[in-house]
């Protein structure tokens, strides 16, 4: 994900991501680094993998509406893996 995208993920003090964590039940890592990309890794049982990923989409929805508007469409990088 990009450094906006996972800014957005992490909160004001890690706020947010720790609420996703709590809510979820799945453990949510976040890869350290300045490069561009940064990695999120979702683990844990597959229901708690499946609310956890689907926090995180609400949140870009949520960023998406508030940058560009209700009507706009946000086309991101992101990529999902499931092992």
């Amino acid at each position: 994900m990009h450094g906006k995208e996972v800014g957005s993920i992490i909160g004001k003090k890690g706020e947010t991501v720790k609420k996703m964590r709590e809510e979820s039940g799945a453990r949510i890592n976040i890869s350290e680094g300045s490069s561009p990309e940064r990695i999120v890794t979702i683990t844990g049982p597959t229901e708690g993998i499946f609310r956890a990923f689907s926090m995180i989409a609400q949140k870009f929805e949520e960023v998406q509406e508030n940058i560009f508007g209700t009507n706009a469409l946000l086309l991101c990088s992101s990529k999902m893996y499931v092992v």
